[in-house]
């Protein structure tokens, strides 16, 4: 061989790591720069092992939640109901789908949920365990959630099921959905609903329960701010009817200034709906809350603004917490049923034993937080609500699915869908929930996302196997002729 020869047989192989190096250094390149931007417009992180979780991936308050899924596949009890994940994704993304595939007990609830801004409503869906409901059971749609019924052959439809109501026995509810699905026609007949006033003002987040007569109507109010706290204030106005949003808005932070908020409500179903006022801060006020309804019912915890004027509220509940604010709630005590009730001190709470019947509360300056286990009335018990509660009494209401509940029931109301099954080997079955990131609760490019199943630890027999979970990022595919705003925003970082 001469010099030459060796020369070039030396120069092979040097050319040959050169271009490996070149490859791999473009191939981890457009991989690192796909990461960062996601030209097809999809990012993906997958968990299937709970030990190890990916780098884009991390526990909300550390790895000891521990449900997890064991190389054995053993059904492990975690130690809480709920797993938060953290996960940072490239940026720019609109959507986020997650998917998990479990395996739980028949009554389990499991729900796939993250964290939203403040202003904005729950994103969260529960889904139930196909296993719960036997082929002994038909299911009929009933609005938003489901009537499972056995035992009753002539109930085909729900339209059969609401004329035979008031023969029917054992019928049950998971929650109160079956309760405001009852036709208004059994205890409200051609009903008008009156203007109505709350009394007061409220501050922090509150919810009012009214029967509307369905007739096109305003809701209107005032709000304020009482006092400058860290951040931004805000309010989220919701009108649900069984279940469903039927009207929302975001209030802007006005200050100190009160803002006067006019609401156009469409004409709808005649029944039960749900004003919900959702602040992010007990400096927001809303006062002077008007609208057509009857049957006036607020929550069951309000945080009653100063008055000028005695405030008075009633209450079928045994049992009533009041807490003075300032130092207002002290000096004007407050009456119960007639009697005075003068309160301890500023912040303290004082428990109180009421009668069970209506109890007539009366707070000459308000100024206080007052809380039971049953809301608070506008007027004593009579005429439309009464009559709705008596035929509501036909109905036995238990928190959550179990066992006893489906041995005992004929009729049973579910609020929750029932999933699909993944794989009928083993029980698995899929959970899936898109979420709209731009409502989404953010670190940087961090969203917090979670699994939870309510009765984990508290429910005989319960378990959750977690086979997979995976995140689904998406927004439309990267156009090229954008690379040059990617470089420019890159340089800005």
């Amino acid at each position: 061989m001469n010099f030459l020869n060796f020369k070039a047989s030396l120069v092979k192989p040097q050319r040959a790591a050169f271009w490996f190096v070149v490859v791999c250094s473009i191939t981890f390149g457009v991989w690192l720069l796909n990461n960062i931007v996601a030209f097809s417009g999809v990012h993906i992180v997958t968990i299937s092992s709970f030990l190890h979780l990916p780098g884009s991936a991390q526990y909300v308050g550390g790895a000891d939640v521990g449900v997890v899924s064991t190389p054995e596949g053993k059904r492990t009890r975690p130690y809480t109901d709920q797993l938060k994940f953290a996960v940072t994704l490239p940026r720019g993304f609109d959507t986020m789908t997650m998917t998990a595939e479990v395996e739980t007990d028949p009554y389990a609830t499991v729900t796939l949920g993250a964290k939203v801004l403040s202003s904005d409503p729950d994103q969260s869906v529960a889904f139930r365990n196909p296993a719960a409901y036997s082929a002994e059971w038909r299911r009929l749609q009933l609005g938003q959630g489901s009537l499972y019924v056995k035992n009753h052959p002539e109930i085909q439809d729900v339209d059969a099921f609401w004329k035979n109501f008031s023969n029917l026995q054992k019928v049950y509810s998971i929650g109160e959905g079956l309760k405001g699905s009852i036709p208004s026609s059994f205890y409200a007949p051609n009903t008008e609903s009156p203007a109505v006033q709350l009394p007061g003002g409220y501050r922090g987040s509150f919810t009012v329960n009214a029967f509307f007569d369905g007739k096109p109507q305003k809701v209107t109010f005032d709000t304020k701010v009482v006092y400058s706290d860290s951040g931004k204030n805000t309010l989220r106005f919701t009108l649900e009817h069984q279940g469903v949003s039927i009207v929302t808005k975001n209030i802007s932070d006005g200050g100190r200034t009160m803002q006067r908020h006019i609401i156009d409500v469409p004409a709808g179903d005649p029944g039960f709906y749900t004003l919900r006022f959702s602040a992010n801060s007990e400096a927001t006020v809303v006062s002077n809350v008007q609208f057509q309804g009857d049957a006036i019912e607020l929550g069951s915890k309000l945080f009653l603004e100063q008055s000028s004027s005695p405030v008075t509220l009633y209450t079928k509940c045994p049992d009533l917490t009041v807490v003075a604010v300032h130092q207002l709630g002290i000096q004007n005590p407050i009456s119960v049923n007639g009697k005075q009730v003068r309160l301890p001190g500023v912040k303290q709470s004082q428990d109180l034993k009421l009668k069970n019947e209506i109890n007539t509360l009366v707070f000459p300056r308000a100024d206080v937080g007052i809380s039971n286990s049953c809301g608070f009335l506008l007027k004593p018990e009579g005429g439309l609500r009464a009559a709705f509660e008596k035929i509501a009494r036909r109905i036995t209401e238990v928190p959550r699915l179990a066992a006893t509940t489906v041995e005992a029931a004929d009729f049973l109301y579910d609020p929750v869908p029932v999933a699909p099954i993944a794989s009928k080997k083993g029980g698995t079955y899929l959970l899936e929930k898109t979420f709209d990131l731009h409502t989404l609760s953010a670190k940087g490019k961090t969203f917090t996302f979670s699994l939870s199943d309510p009765g984990l630890t508290t429910q005989a027999g319960a378990f959750l196997h977690i086979k997979k979970i995976t995140f689904t990022a998406k927004r439309p595919p990267f156009a090229f002729s954008e690379i040059a705003k990617l470089f420019r925003a890159l340089a800005k970082q």
